[in-house]
């Protein structure tokens, strides 16, 4: 079965904002919302991801988990 990344970004996005953080749930959330076309949809939600990984935010391990699969999802559509 196929993953549907939309709606595991939109989830992320919700954990995110229920932990307070705010401006990484509106940018992935953001990028599904104001992208024109899939590809555009799902490169601004891999680069918001990459940010987040390797941003200095303490994420707890569940998000953390979710946030990688869910960019490595991503790469497998996308490609390197």
């Amino acid at each position: 079965m196929a993953r549907d990344l939309y709606s595991d970004a939109e989830a992320l996005a919700e954990r995110l904002w229920h932990d307070g953080r705010h401006e990484w749930s509106d940018r992935l959330s953001g990028a599904i919302r104001e992208g024109a076309t899939a590809s555009e949809i799902l490169m601004a939600l891999r680069y918001h991801l990459a940010g987040l990984l390797d941003s200095d935010a303490d994420l707890d391990e569940a998000t953390r988990t979710s946030a990688t699969e869910l960019h490595s999802s991503i790469d497998v559509v996308l490609g390197p």
